[in-house]
């Protein structure tokens, strides 16, 4: 027996009963290890006085979530009377991070993107999807990077410099897939959420000792784990941001005059409040009918109308394209193949040799 991991492969060498025992063997392991697809939301909902918090706002739509661990109090064990649940194990929440699990919705995430986007007070921030093999990572992830003074120097002959360094701001959510059984899967679940909230002002930082303003940046860093059923929707929130917008109002070219301009202009403060809602999505992909299935539940997601694909709100992952008929020329209809990868007839798919028979 001889294995070489070059060529991911083992040589077998023995009497045939010897080799069709170690045959049977790798029939039973050598198998394709579970996929699984992983469909999130981002979206940031605005609170106002009749939804002081998301889950009173996911609350008030057609269905409802059931779930555990109400806003601010995670693994209070208190219901959310939505939609009737099977087992669902909310896991461990980390006390003091605002993060909450609001509950499951079961398999209806396209009926609550209906509803949500159909409300002026919740933003779709980005809807991707990806695939991952069973316990390995997928990660998903956006944002930009921001220029960052950090201080600045001055010359004698009156010229001045200024160092800048790059920061990333993203939203970066990273799960990892355990598939217990065909009907559930345990998520382990960590989210990064940066945020630029404004800015800071660094007294003496700046030419000659003057103020300096850069941006604040809000960093929000959360893990958590969660067993859920298999096509089944999680709703995680909890993570509030408050901000002050100022503007500024006035006589125009009156208010613009030194040490007077103030007399002519007024300058307001509105004070907003806004949650993220993040929903995940797990499905499990071992056949060609379970891929068959993921496809048709994206192209309900992302609306495919004839040879149009019609995306939603935000960035998002389109679901696979099919052949389709393309008239030429001549009148005919020909078929048009967009290519792609395609099942390859391998008799050893995971790279391995049957050994011969002495």
């Amino acid at each position: 027996l001889v294995a070489d991991q070059i060529t991911n492969s083992i040589v077998v060498q023995g009497p045939p009963a010897g080799v069709e025992i170690i045959e049977n063997l790798l029939d039973q392991i050598d198998v394709k290890a579970d996929q699984v697809m992983i469909s999130t939301v981002f979206g940031q909902l605005t609170l106002t006085d009749e939804f002081d918090l998301g889950v009173d706002y996911i609350r008030s739509l057609n269905g409802g979530v059931a779930g555990r661990g109400g806003a601010g109090s995670p693994g209070s064990g208190a219901d959310i009377p939505l939609v009737p649940g099977t087992t669902f194990n909310p896991g461990s929440i980390g006390l003091g991070t605002g993060l909450s699990l609001y509950g499951k919705i079961g398999n209806s995430l396209n009926i609550y993107l209906n509803a949500l986007q159909n409300d002026s007070n919740f933003t779709v921030l980005s809807r991707p999807s990806i695939f991952t093999s069973n316990n390995q990572k997928g990660i998903i992830s956006s944002g930009e990077r921001v220029a960052i003074p950090t201080n600045s120097n001055s010359f004698s002959s009156g010229g001045q410099s200024t160092n800048i360094e790059y920061q990333d701001v993203v939203l970066k959510l990273e799960v990892i897939p355990l598939v217990n059984s065909p009907n559930e899967i345990t998520l382990q679940i960590a989210l990064l959420n940066d945020e630029l909230n404004g800015n800071q002002i660094l007294a003496g930082a700046g030419p000659n000792g003057a103020a300096l303003s850069v941006p604040r940046i809000t960093t929000r860093e959360i893990l958590t784990q969660v067993t859920v059923p298999n096509n089944e929707t999680i709703v995680l929130g909890g993570l509030i941001i408050d901000r002050d917008t100022e503007s500024i109002s006035g006589i125009p070219v009156l208010s613009s005059i030194p040490g007077l301009g103030r007399l002519f202009s007024r300058t307001e403060t509105e004070k907003s409040r806004s949650e993220l809602l993040i929903f995940i999505q797990p499905s499990i992909v071992s056949g060609q009918n379970t891929l068959d299935s993921v496809q048709d539940d994206m192209n309900a997601r992302y609306k495919v109308s004839g040879d149009v694909l019609k995306m939603g709100n935000g960035p998002g992952v389109l679901p696979p394209v099919e052949v389709i008929p393309v008239a030429d020329k001549g009148g005919q209809s020909p078929r048009a193949v967009i290519i792609g990868p395609g099942p390859k007839k391998n008799p050893f798919p995971h790279g391995r040799y049957r050994g011969a028979n002495h």
